[in-house]
């Protein structure tokens, strides 16, 4: 009896041990739990359609909140905690709330207050420090957050950026809008002529009200000032599962920072989105449950757009039915009009077959500095392009596969041959001062300034043609059409190519969007932009220019902006 009592015990005790080792082995639910809403940020991050709405980023940032208030001394606390802070960070770039940065701000430092031997706690006050710069423009907070992280984790790996960081940002005491004249001042003195992305003398788009009845809604857009304007339908789609849809784009403007939109159940009125775009222009889309006619009107002052929308057919007699197009008096000085746009999309079209051009070859091969060939680097930029739009379901015809001798005008007859939808001209940029850097993009006009001039002629300098083109050149240019969605692709593609350079942790100067008269651009019968990687002449850039992951984050970006146009062009 006594056999059997030990014996008992022993197997309880050898199964307590087994079960107690199987749930040390297996993870936790808090981690189950954590690694789902991981997932779930990573998968936001990357859907274009639900990040551009609130709700899914509060959501994210309550649920990690809730995560790690259930066990602060979790192992993965601190891991649980950033993700949380990245949660409102990534709804802050997207609101250009300034409560919604702080919140980020406010998870970032307590991640390095309560975890600091954590190996994210550099990074938080980095990302804090980011936001303070860019979001809340204040470079004087910023300025103390780098100082802390460089003081308290001497040793960590984001020193290295914050010390660079710090020494951009202006002298302790500057204010907003001293940052912004230090940020043209400095760029002056590199360049004498550069482009500010967006002029000191923007208007203000303060308030947007709606008014839902039954049915008809009506909008009224408020502004400091009279600004031109452009209003744009677009019918639904149910295939694609997009709604009837009104944009509004109002070059000059910015929003207030806190303006961002709405979801809104009642009436027509689906919801609204607001987006500051690289040229300056503010772009605010209206989504609808459905509706047949629109039309606006401007107050006296010129300070109030009001636009109503009705269901009924008959109904705003003088208003334009869906699929039309609404423009200001003023609509000929339109920064960024979208007019061919409208006329495209009315047309059915879209983007299919996208031409890579790398610049020169062969005999001629470009700029040569700091180690970097330009025939070469194009071209291992073209190849790399060219797998990510493969990925996004283009078809991809490139002019050049090895290192050949192309003339220009070759390059253009390849494009119209291959009946491309949009033509994409990859170059290396250099310069006599090798203070100046950075990523630019450039479209087909006249050149807007003289660095865009001195970069047309020497592009063009291997060209084919002579001045008795200039009556068909001037012809192609004023025609206008291609130049205005040329330069809407360009936004696209700076925009989204800086915004993944900045995700990948690389600090690369914002050249702008830029106009220039290039003939690779004039003689291809479709839109097309002139992309230049970087300047060669720059130790710190050509340096950059060298590494993988760096040429990887160029093409990533450069393959979403492509994306982008294209799904807006047809949405």
């Amino acid at each position: 009896m006594r056999q059997r009592v030990l014996l008992c015990i022993t197997l309880i005790c050898l199964l307590t041990a087994v079960w107690a080792g199987m749930a040390f082995a297996a993870p936790s639910s808090l981690e189950n739990r954590y690694y789902a809403a991981r997932d779930s940020l990573n998968a936001l991050q990357k859907d274009a359609k639900r990040n551009k709405f609130r709700q899914p980023w509060v959501d994210l940032g309550e649920r990690f909140d809730k995560l790690h208030a259930s066990n602060p001394k979790h192992r993965l606390a601190s891991t649980i905690l950033y993700r949380a802070a990245k949660s409102y960070d990534g709804l802050a770039r997207r609101s250009f709330n300034s409560n919604d940065a702080n919140e980020a701000i406010k998870r970032y430092y307590k991640v390095a207050e309560d975890y600091p031997s954590s190996v994210l706690a550099d990074d938080a006050l980095l990302d804090a420090a980011i936001l303070q710069r860019d979001l809340l423009k204040n470079p004087a907070e910023a300025r103390e957050t780098l100082e802390r992280l460089i003081k308290q984790f001497p040793k960590g790996d984001m020193v290295p950026k914050a010390k660079s960081m710090l020494t951009a940002l202006p002298k302790t005491g500057s204010t907003a809008s001293d940052a912004s004249a230090s940020a043209v001042s400095s760029a002056a003195r590199d360049d004498d002529d550069s482009e500010p992305a967006i002029p000191s003398a923007s208007a203000r788009l303060t308030r947007i009200i709606w008014d839902p009845q039954r049915t008809t809604t009506r909008l009224t857009i408020k502004l400091d000032r009279p600004v031109a304007w452009a209003l744009f339908s677009q019918r639904p789609n149910a295939q694609k599962g997009q709604p009837a849809r009104l944009i509004l784009e109002l070059p000059g403007t910015t929003p207030r920072k806190d303006l961002f939109g709405a979801r809104i159940n009642t009436g027509l009125l689906k919801g609204f989105r607001v987006d500051l775009q690289s040229d300056g222009t503010t772009q605010v889309r209206f989504d609808f449950t459905t509706f047949r006619r629109f039309a606006i009107n401007v107050a006296k002052d010129g300070s109030s757009l009001v636009i109503d929308v009705n269901n009924n057919q008959n109904s705003l007699k003088k208003g334009k039915s869906i699929g039309s197009a609404i423009y200001s008096p003023q609509r000929a000085n339109l920064v960024g009009s979208r007019a061919t746009t409208d006329i495209a999309r009315q047309l059915g079209l879209n983007v299919r077959t996208i031409v890579l051009d790398a610049g020169h070859g062969g005999n001629d091969p470009g700029t040569m500095h700091n180690g970097i060939r330009e025939s070469s680097l194009t071209l291992e930029m073209s190849k790399r392009l060219k797998a990510q739009l493969v990925k996004r379901g283009f078809t991809v015809r490139t002019t050049r596969d090895k290192d050949g001798r192309l003339s220009l005008g070759e390059r253009v007859r390849f494009a119209n041959a291959v009946k491309g939808d949009l033509f994409i001209s990859i170059h290396v940029n250099a310069n006599r001062n090798s203070k100046i850097s950075g990523f630019e993009t450039y479209f087909l006009n006249f050149a807007s300034s003289n660095s865009a001039a001195r970069v047309a002629a020497v592009e063009n300098a291997v060209g084919d043609r002579n001045l008795g083109s200039l009556e068909g050149i001037l012809a192609d240019i004023v025609l206008g059409a291609r130049t205005q969605e040329s330069r809407h692709l360009a936004n696209n593609v700076q925009r989204h190519t800086l915004r993944n350079l900045k995700r990948e942790k690389f600090v690369t100067k914002d050249g702008g969007v830029r106009s220039a008269p290039f003939f690779v651009l004039m003689g291809s019968g479709m839109p097309g932009v002139l992309i230049e990687l970087g300047y060669c002449t720059n130790p710190g850039e050509a340096k950059r220019l060298k590494r993988n992951d760096y040429l990887n984050a160029l093409a990533v970006g450069i393959a979403n902006g492509i994306a982008s146009y294209a799904e807006q062009l047809n949405p």
